[in-house]
């Protein structure tokens, strides 16, 4: 990666960020009533709207950190990590959405036993075997009732996924497929996951150098690995995706009757022109990266206003339109 480049990947700001920060800021006051579980016991009487009023939370929360002005370069790389937590959270929920409230309360809490199984499991076998002295919740336990209350759960979760019309447990994929997220699936998880996962791409990328040149030969020197290297694009990526799960989150909301009354039609106006009012959208591989010189993005979004004005198809937004399907999918 050339040196001269830094600044301008290391620093820049999408047009679309501009403004969209104070447009969330909103929706979460108007949000704040309904994102409210009044009565503990409606937790698990109805755990599907106590998910979704914590999801919706969290994804406000998320996006409130990635547009904030105040923030360190080499702290993005772990706002896009937390990105694959939020899509998993919409495309599941936006699937339980279409499934009878019986059988989706009874899935979650099927889920919600199995996690707590193989986290006591995992915990127990640790902490015996690396810090014996510390009480952890399921330390009284033989291993053949930890063995045999995970072999239930287990086996509870995968009845319990038999009633969502599988016939074992549900994959984020298949959940995707099934209410038509194929964009929100296959780029934002597979980007988010390239951050999960060991990923020698991601690494390398940290590394910024200096380029030399003996007669016609260049050669890259002096490369110093820094996640601020790559600030920049980590925080665009935040801020861009992060808005457009809102957005998704924002149309599922009108499916549930308890948000009804929260009309966000001008908040999400907003998005969508700050959106389409983009040169670029963040990219899983970029041109800089790769060391070639980036087209002129700004000539293509004049091209896509003129093909806009003149009637012609533009495939364009596909991503934006299947979340908002959401709004179209009534809870039984």
């Amino acid at each position: 990666m050339k040196k001269a480049s830094r600044k301008k990947r290391g620093r820049s700001k999408p047009r679309a960020s501009r403004g969209v920060g104070a447009i969330i800021s909103k929706m979460r006051r108007k949000l704040s009533g309904v994102l409210v579980v009044r009565d503990g016991d409606d937790i698990m009487r109805d755990p599907f709207a106590c998910c979704l009023k914590a999801a919706v939370a969290k994804c406000l929360d998320f996006n409130r950190v990635a547009h904030s002005k105040k923030h360190r370069q080499d702290e993005g790389n772990l706002l896009v990590s937390g990105l694959r937590g939020i899509s998993e959270d919409l495309i599941v929920l936006r699937f339980l959405a279409q499934i009878p409230e019986k059988q989706r309360n009874e899935y979650l809490i099927a889920l919600l036993q199995r996690n707590l199984s193989d986290g006591v499991a995992v915990q127990v076998k640790f902490f015996k075997a690396n810090n014996s002295t510390q009480p952890v919740v399921g330390a009284g336990s033989s291993e053949d009732e930890i063995a045999s209350r995970g072999k239930a759960a287990r086996d509870s979760l995968i009845a319990a996924s038999k009633g969502l019309g599988f016939t074992g447990v549900p994959t984020v994929a298949s959940m995707a497929r099934a209410v038509g997220l194929s964009s929100t699936y296959d780029f934002i998880y597979f980007l988010t996951s390239n951050f999960v996962h060991f990923n020698p791409g991601a690494l390398m990328r940290m590394g910024w150098g200096t380029i030399s040149k003996r007669g016609n030969e260049k050669q890259l020197r002096n490369v110093k690995f820094s996640t601020s290297h790559m600030g920049g694009y980590y925080h665009n990526i935040a801020k861009f995706y992060g808005t457009v799960l809102l957005v998704g989150f924002a149309h599922l909301l009108r499916s549930v009757p308890n948000f009804d009354p929260v009309n966000l039609d001008a908040e999400l106006g907003h998005i969508d022109q700050a959106i389409a009012a983009l040169d670029r959208w963040p990219e899983v591989i970029t041109f800089e990266e790769m060391n070639v010189r980036p087209p002129l993005f700004l000539l293509f979004r004049a091209m896509r206003e003129v093909m806009k004005s003149e009637g012609e198809p533009i495939q364009f937004g596909q991503i934006l339109e299947e979340l908002k399907v959401g709004a179209e999918v009534r809870v039984s």
